[in-house]
C-alpha cells in the first residue's frame, strides 16, 4: 500500500477513535474527564489541550492560504501566552521586547556570536528593561501579572532573532510582510483559543484531540493551489478565459 493511502487509513483511524471516545463519554463510559480536576488545573490542563487547534489553524493557513510565518507553532504558542493577560499588558510586553530586542540584537549583529550566547544577553536585556517596566507601571497604579510578563518573553524574543536574520537575507520589506502576517495568525489564533467554548470542550472530550490530529494528517498531504497563488495569477486565469480574437 502507498504512502498516501496509509495516511489516509491512519486519518481514519484517529477520527473513529475519538468519535468512539466522546460517544462512550456522552454515554457515560469515559475515564478521562478532565472537569473533574481542581479548577486551578482545569485552566492549565485547558490551556495545554487547545494549543493543537491553534496549530492546526497555523498549518491551514500557511498550507492552504498560503501565508507564510516566522515558524510553524509560533503563532499558536504566541496567541496562547497572552489568554491569560490583558490588551494594555501585551501592547506594553510586545512592544517593549520589539523595540529593545531588535535594538540589541542590532548591536549584537556586529559582534560575532554563537547563536546561544547571542539570545541569552538579548533575553537579559529583556529582562532587566521588562523588569524596569514593571517597577514603572506599578508606580502608575498598573499591574502586569506573572502569566503576562513572562510567557510571551522566550516566544517574541525568538521572532526578533528571526526578524532580524530575515532582514539581512530577504531585506526588510519581505521581513515586515513577514512578521505582519505572523501576527495576524497570531490574532487568529487568539480569537481560537480565546474562545471559552473550546476550553470547555477540550476538558470534556480529550479524545478530539485524535480528530485534530486527523485533520493535521490531512492538511499535510494537500498539494493543491493556495489561495494567495490564485490571487496572483488571477490575470493568467482571467486571460486564458477570454477568447481569441
Amino acid at each position: 500500500m502507498s504512502q498516501p493511502r496509509w495516511v489516509i487509513l491512519i486519518a481514519v483511524v484517529l477520527v473513529a477513535a475519538g468519535v468512539a471516545g466522546i460517544a462512550l463519554r456522552l454515554a457515560g463510559l469515559g475515564w478521562a474527564d478532565g472537569t473533574n480536576l481542581p479548577p486551578q488545573t482545569q485552566r492549565t490542563v485547558a490551556a495545554l489541550l487547545i494549543l493543537p487547534a491553534g496549530a492546526l489553524l497555523t498549518a491551514v493557513v500557511r498550507t492552504m492560504v498560503g501565508l507564510q510565518t516566522f515558524g510553524t507553532l509560533t503563532p499558536s504558542l504566541l496567541a496562547a501566552s497572552y489568554l491569560y493577560c490583558d490588551a494594555a499588558t501585551g501592547a506594553v510586553v510586545f512592544g517593549l521586547v520589539m523595540v529593545v530586542g531588535l535594538g540589541g540584537r542590532a548591536l549584537l549583529g556586529r559582534v560575532r556570536l554563537q547563536m546561544g550566547s547571542r539570545l541569552g544577553i538579548v533575553l537579559t536585556v529583556l529582562v532587566l528593561c521588562l523588569a524596569a517596566a514593571v517597577a514603572v507601571m506599578d508606580r502608575l497604579g498598573l499591574a502586569i501579572g506573572p502569566a503576562g510578563a513572562m510567557m510571551p518573553l522566550v516566544v517574541l524574543t525568538m521572532i526578533v532573532e528571526r526578524f532580524y536574520i530575515s532582514i539581512e537575507e530577504n531585506g526588510l520589506g519581505a521581513s515586515v510582510r513577514l512578521l505582519v502576517a505572523t501576527l495576524a495568525v497570531s490574532a487568529a489564533c487568539w480569537g481560537l483559543l480565546a474562545w471559552p467554548a473550546l476550553g470547555r470542550l477540550a476538558l470534556a472530550y480529550p479524545e478530539a484531540e485524535l480528530i485534530v490530529v486527523a485533520a493535521l494528517l490531512a492538511v499535510g498531504r494537500y498539494a493543491g493551489y493556495r489561495l494567495t497563488e490564485l490571487w496572483r495569477f488571477r490575470d493568467l486565469a482571467e486571460g486564458a478565459q477570454e477568447p481569441p480574437r
